[in-house]
């Protein structure tokens, strides 16, 4: 939409808007401004006549008013400012549309005591009671006023009237002098007195009646979508409801005016919603407000709203637009949509056989399908077994064309798995092996075979005697078993068979005892008794070598046996050489002379094998060798 005519539209909105916010439009002021589209109305409110700049007062309570009123027929209707009042009679009382006779008689103190109150309608009266007469405004027994003589007063009290021997009440409501009540207030005749009572809407300050604001105490209640008018500036003792704008009613309800129903409400090409207490126009698609009416939008030349008819001509028509579409493309109104030459509404294939039409904006390609090649205006089988880029197919298969594509076939013992040819393994499955073969299995086949440790002969398979050929070790003892053999090196010897090695016995046990030495021997050992013993294997004994060779001991020397060997000890007089008392060179005789001390001063020492010599001992000293 172009700014200005947005300009333009803006202002009639704001006209519309702010009109009746200034001095009421310049409407009556009881008249009521209502915002209509583009403007605003006045309109003057129930109760009053005009045409909104002037209104004047509707008098309900003429006889033959355009409003008629509604009240009572024991009621006074009174006129006020663009309302009325209706006020109940004296001796009635309700709100003055209806209107319902008091019964004064229900008060005890209305009548006198001795009197009897009968209630008419609007009205009461009062009599004495039988053989009573009334006496200053009492009933007094009827005895008292006989004589002329008696006391009875002729004068009547206040509020009464007569004379002689009766009193009657005033009725001050209905006097025609003075106005017993102020205005705006009801009288109520009572015996001798009466009371007045305000209208209702109004209230008593003590000498008057004065007019109730129902609106600010609350006291009124309108219904919703109303507002509350108190009307004490032009009428008195009530208040009244008026309907807020773009609603309709009376005092007691208020509905929405449905602005819509009237086909004039809105321009042409526009649709008029309605809303809660207004409405709305609302311009048909492709047309915009302004100066009241609703104008074409020319779209093909809103800047802003770009290309709309891409791949066409955009052309302008009442309330829209439509698309003259280039080739290749179809108009569906405003826009313009590829022709899909590709679907199946053509009878005919726009491509050559073995390809698919691809729809591209405007036109569409053929290009030729998996497994076929264009050659010149045909697509041709490709021979995918034969291409120079490589075998299709995975190791262990064998490739077949086909037209337009190919397969694969595992070769013989081979199976297919993950898009590959896994060898097959024959030997989980039936074979034709005998059932003392072994299968071995074979990459695309298998092998039938003797186990290990046995040959084929005659169809069946023989057990080997690998002992002929002497596996074990020289020591090992070999045992023939069958499918195999057993090496096992005898007592004396440690190893597996195929090796044997000498068990050092003496080295690990120590079998011999004490006195023996142990020798060990291949696969055994021998014990043998030490020197000084006699004796084989474990059981040696001592040999007493001072009785079985006398004379291995010096002369001089004596032999001491001991366990397993001897010792010669040589005599007193007589030193140990290096033979240790043994042989002839065993001992020496021990020269007593070589020491000072050997003899007495003055005497002359003489060694002797084995002894000193003193003078005057000579002869003891030979005698102990005799």
């Amino acid at each position: 939409m172009p700014f200005l005519l947005y300009v333009d539209a803006l202002v009639n909105f704001l006209l519309a808007l702010i009109g009746c916010q200034i001095q009421n439009g310049g409407c009556h002021p009881v008249a009521i401004c209502k915002n209509i589209p583009g403007s605003f109305s006045c309109v003057c409110p129930l109760g009053m006549k005009g045409n909104g700049f002037q209104c004047q007062d509707v008098n309900e309570c003429e006889q033959n008013s355009t409003l008629p009123h509604n009240c009572s027929t024991q009621a006074a209707c009174l006129n006020t400012i663009g309302s009325y009042l209706c006020r109940c009679n004296d001796g009635f009382q309700g709100d003055g549309f209806v209107c319902d006779d008091v019964d004064e008689c229900k008060v005890p103190t209305t009548c006198s005591s001795n009197m009897t109150c009968r209630n008419i309608p609007g009205s009461y009266s009062c009599s004495c009671t039988l053989e009573r007469v009334y006496n200053h405004g009492t009933c007094v027994s009827e005895g008292t006023c006989l004589n002329a003589s008696s006391s009875c007063n002729v004068h009547c009290a206040k509020g009464y009237k007569g004379s002689g021997t009766e009193c009657q009440d005033v009725d001050e409501c209905h006097q025609s002098e003075d106005q017993a009540c102020p205005d705006f207030s009801n009288c109520l005749n009572t015996n001798g007195s009466y009371i007045c009572s305000c209208w209702a809407g109004f209230q008593s300050n003590g000498t008057s009646c004065q007019d109730i604001d129902e609106c600010k105490t609350g006291n009124f209640t309108c219904p919703d979508n109303s507002t509350c008018i108190n009307l004490c500036l032009n009428t008195f003792g009530s208040a009244t409801c008026e309907c807020w704008e773009g609603y309709k009613g009376n005092s007691t309800y208020c509905v929405d005016i449905n602005e819509c129903l009237d086909n004039s409400t809105c321009p042409k090409h526009s649709r008029c919603v309605n809303s809660i207490g207004s409405y709305r126009c609302l311009c048909d698609v492709g047309f915009y407000y302004t100066s009241n009416l609703c104008r074409d939008i020319d779209e093909c030349s809103q800047k802003e709203l770009g290309d709309i008819c891409t791949n066409g001509t955009c052309m302008n028509a009442p309330g829209s637009y439509y698309c003259d579409c280039d080739r290749g493309f179809w108009s569906n109104g405003t826009k313009c949509v590829d022709v899909d030459e590709c679907s199946g509404s053509y009878n005919v294939s726009v491509c050559q056989p073995n390809s698919t039409c691809v729809n591209i904006p405007g036109s569409y390609w053929c290009p030729c399908d998996k497994g076929f090649v264009l050659n010149g205006t045909e697509c041709q089988d490709v021979d995918e077994c034969h291409e120079s880029n490589g075998f299709p197919c995975p190791e262990h298969s064998l490739c077949n064309n086909t037209v337009g594509s190919y397969f694969c076939l595992c070769s013989p013992g081979y199976d297919s798995s993950n898009s590959s040819c896994q060898d097959i393994d024959e030997c989980k499955y039936n074979t034709t092996c005998r059932s003392d073969q072994v299968c071995t299995n074979l990459p695309g086949a298998y092998n039938c075979s003797c186990p290990l440790g046995y040959h084929e002969e005659k169809k069946a398979c023989v057990d080997n005697n690998e002992c002929e050929k002497s596996p074990c070790h020289s020591s090992a003892r070999c045992w023939n078993t069958p499918g195999s053999f057993s090496c096992h090196c005898p007592i004396g010897f440690t190893g597996n068979g195929s090796w044997c090695t000498d068990v050092d016995e003496c080295a690990l046990m120590h079998p011999c005892p004490s006195p023996a030495q142990c020798y060990n021997t291949p696969g055994s050992f021998l014990c043998v008794c030490m020197p000084g013993f006699i004796g084989f294997g474990p059981l040696c004994v001592d040999v007493n070598e001072c009785l079985q060779a006398p004379g291995q001991c010096h002369s001089a020397a004596t032999c001491i046996n001991s366990v397993g060997s001897f010792k010669c000890s040589c005599n007193l007089g007589w030193n140990t050489t290096k033979d240790n008392g043994r042989g002839s060179g065993g001992c020496v005789d021990l020269n007593e002379c070589l020491s000072l001390t050997a003899c007495p001063k003055q005497e002359i020492c003489t060694n002797l094998p084995g002894k000193k010599l003193l003078p005057g001992f000579i002869y003891i000293h030979l005698m102990s060798y005799l």
